[in-house]
């Protein structure tokens, strides 16, 4: 016999669970303090937080004690800022301001004289092209009040670091006593020759792509009279050959509302069939039904900077919207680089957490191996006195707990590159049904595994420990009845769908229950390592989280649905094995 006496059964016993109860505490102290170093990091990005929205509360209350109309707008003119003396004007508060157009939010807009405004020569419509508009005049009512005011409007471009407009920003002023124009042959000449002043190509093209109207700059870039370029497909006229067919497409998405004008640079072909490249900046007009009217395009040609150098000075902003542009990004850039870092150093440290709990998982795992073995040795070739018997069952259900514990914590940490192999799927959950049906215990267990669900790359007995874990759950939440179904298929997954993972084709494996379900707080703590909704004594907490860390670790993800009083199911994720 292994042991000479029942006293020294006991004795090895005894130290065996003084090991044991050591390494469960050496694991706990790790785990408290991964914990408090997450409660710091926690604790530090509320405060930091609590910073930001203090100064944001200050800006605002400063913008709101301002008694001229601010308001701004995003890239496609809606607005999304709007202060107190905005809302008195506009006759709007927020709820019913934010999130419209201008031409939306407001009615009555007209030149002084009383002729329609074209959306595309307001001034945020301009700001957005990258114009800076200042005094410019123009009649509106306020909804409240029906109040009909003559107002002046400074409209101002807001670009990013990359010179690009991502908005617009305006001051709207109530001028009651400004004089007005008196005629509408002084205002289309005022605009025209605005228009024909600018220094770049000014472009308006039509939905059929047709020139509806360009400047004198555009002319003479293009060595033409405006008489032969109206009226002209842009496209198949100055655009080359082997660019027109994406072209042609490009256009007809941007006139159905799928797409903006791009800012960007191409080539052109001028009338003498010479090329000359273009840096165009680009808008879409289009009216209060948000249905098309032009594109809007300026163009200036580098040609001659790519060649010797030449930088124009005359497109250079001024510096003071350079400064403020620069210190927003600036500050931006400033706020997401504290978040990366703080974020960082969490990931660091539950890294280092998970490392911690691998190693000393791995040697619980091998004491356990020993002292199961002795076990099974001893009630296989002892006389079978019942004392022995009940301690040997003991210890060994004791051992078994160990070792499922024992392959949680190790599914927590990034497998071994020699643990993974490539394997069908659904032959592989298939051949798990054994174990499976154990798992579940008395609830009805049915597998609905299709035959080409393809080739997966995993460690195989974390996969089946995930498995058991999932159907031992589900039959936990059945208890009362109900049933337990494991499948497998391939499913489409589209951007933002599943969290964590990318677009694409992935392989699925899903075990769903008709239990009681959870609510939204209990499945979003599921995941947690520790949490659990079941009595601590029999359960560590763990199962959910070695679900999720063996599908991360797998390059895919899991996810949990779930409806209370209709069930659950959790879904694993997994990448195809590349051939």
């Amino acid at each position: 016999m292994l042991f000479d006496s029942q006293q020294d059964l006991i004795i090895a016993l005894g130290f065996s669970l003084a090991v044991m109860v050591l390494l469960a505490i050496l694991g706990f102290f790790l785990f408290m303090r991964a914990s408090a170093a997450l409660r710091q990091a926690n604790d530090e990005l509320e405060h930091a937080g609590t910073s930001v929205d203090r100064t944001e509360r200050r800006l605002i209350n400063i913008l709101n004690a301002i008694p001229v109309a601010l308001v701004e707008t995003d890239s496609q003119g809606r607005f999304v800022f709007a202060n107190r003396a905005a809302h008195q004007l506009l006759g709007r508060k927020d709820a019913e301001l934010i999130g419209l157009r201008f031409h939306s939010a407001t009615w009555g807009i007209t030149y002084p004289d009383g002729r329609m405004i074209p959306p595309e020569l307001l001034p945020a419509a301009r700001a957005l092209r990258g114009q800076t508009v200042k005094g410019f005049q123009h009649l509106m009512v306020n909804p409240g009040t029906r109040k009909k005011m003559l107002v002046s409007v400074t409209a101002m471009p807001i670009q990013n670091a990359s010179g690009e407009v991502i908005g617009s920003s305006a001051a709207i002023v109530e001028t009651e006593g400004l004089s007005t124009p008196q005629t509408a042959r002084d205002d289309a000449e005022i605009a025209r020759r605005y228009f024909d002043l600018a220094g770049v190509m000014l472009l308006a093209l039509d939905a059929e792509g047709r020139v509806r109207d360009i400047n004198a700059a555009g002319c003479a870039i293009l060595g033409m009279e405006a008489k032969d370029v109206v009226g002209q497909d842009w496209i198949d006229r100055f655009v080359p050959e082997d660019e027109r067919e994406g072209a042609h497409r490009f256009l007809k998405r941007v006139v159905e509302g799928k797409a903006e004008m791009p800012d960007g640079e191409s080539w052109i072909i001028r009338g003498d069939g010479k090329r000359r490249l273009i840096a165009w900046k680009g808008a879409v007009a289009r009216d209060a039904q948000d249905g098309f009217i032009a594109t809007l395009s300026t163009g200036r040609d580098i040609t001659d900077e790519r060649v010797a150098g030449y930088q124009d000075q005359e497109f250079v902003q001024t510096l003071e919207q350079k400064l403020a542009a620069a210190t927003a990004q600036l500050t931006a850039s400033e706020e997401n680089r504290r978040k990366t870092e703080q974020a960082l150093v969490q990931a660091q440290r539950l890294e280092t957490a998970g490392r911690l709990s691998g190693g000393a998982a791995q040697d619980f795992g091998r004491l356990l191996a020993v002292v199961g073995g002795a076990l099974e040795t001893l009630l296989t070739q002892a006389d079978n006195p019942e004392r022995v018997r009940r301690l040997g069952e003991a210890a060994l259900a004791a051992n078994r707990r160990g070792e499922h514990l024992s392959h949680q914590l190790l599914a927590l940490t990034q497998p071994r590159a020699e643990d993974l192999h490539i394997a069908d799927l659904g032959a592989l959950v298939r051949g798990f049904e054994p174990s499976l049906t154990r798992a579940a215990g008395r609830a009805p267990l049915a597998l609905n595994l299709p035959a080409d669900v393809g080739k997966v790359r995993i460690d195989i007995g974390q996969f089946e420990a995930a498995l058991n874990n999932l159907v031992a759950n589900a039959a936990d939440a059945v208890a009362a009845g109900g049933a337990v179904t494991v499948g497998a298929d391939r499913v489409s997954v589209a951007e933002g769908q599943v969290a964590g993972l990318p677009a694409g084709a992935w392989a699925r494996v899903f075990v769903m229950d008709t239990g009681g379900g959870m609510n939204a707080e209990t499945a979003l703590r599921a995941p947690e390592a520790f949490f659990t909704t079941k009595s601590p004594t029999a359960h560590a907490g763990l199962g959910l989280s070695q679900v999720f860390g063996f599908a991360r670790h797998a390059g895919g993800a899991a996810a949990i649905e779930t409806t209370p009083g209709r069930g659950t199911t959790v879904s694993l994720y997994l990448p195809f094995a590349q051939a």
